[in-house]
């Protein structure tokens, strides 16, 4: 499924003074330079140069659901080893405040 639309076109700051530049560029690796949004809105640090016309080519639904299913196992698993990190910190001051002085019975 294709889905079009109009948005706009911004160019970030770091880029606005080579805007000759980029018009010298190969189209597929200028538009890479640029982020599109929906709205005509102030974005920090980029500066609205235009308006585009974005197509986008959908994937199946399939593909879609294994793509963010892989994505959320892969966040899940990431956030599970943080967890363990920060339990096994907090059972080694556990630990440390459990440790037991030895001293030895007055003799």
């Amino acid at each position: 499924m294709k889905i079009t639309g109009t948005c706009a076109a911004y160019l970030s700051t770091d880029y606005s003074d080579s805007l000759d530049t980029i018009r010298q560029m190969d189209p597929n690796d200028a538009v890479h330079r640029f982020i599109f949004h929906s709205r005509d809105a102030a974005i920090d640090a980029w500066v609205r140069v235009g308006t585009a016309q974005i197509t986008v080519e959908v994937a199946e639904y399939s593909e879609i659901t294994n793509k963010t299913v892989k994505a959320l196992k892969a966040r899940q698993k990431a956030i599970q080893a943080k967890a363990e990190l920060d339990c096994n910190k907090l059972q080694s001051q556990i630990n440390s405040l459990l440790k037991l002085e030895y001293i030895p019975a007055n003799e």
